[in-house]
């Protein structure tokens, strides 16, 4: 029997909670968060390989949770993506 091929429409990571618009019915829920995490470059980027090592195909990665752009490196990460 041959290998399953898994694919899947979309996926989300979520590389931050921080978000600093404070905005009063955030779906997010992000104003609560007392702490919020940020991951690093490398994290990220491992969390990345280890989807595509589950999935042979993924056809939107998209990055949610806080406010992304308060994230200095993901530019970088986008760059990492593009080798998948």
């Amino acid at each position: 029997m041959g290998r399953i091929m898994l694919k899947t429409k979309r996926l989300s990571i979520v590389p931050t909670l921080r978000c600093t618009l404070n905005c009063k019915l955030c779906s997010n829920h992000m104003p609560d968060f007392k702490n919020p995490y940020e991951l690093s470059y490398e994290q990220i980027t491992k969390d990345i390989d280890k989807l595509f090592e589950l999935f042979d195909y993924i056809e939107w990665l998209q990055f949610v949770g806080g406010e992304i752009f308060m994230v200095k490196h993901m530019a970088r990460v986008y760059d990492y993506c593009l080798k998948y």
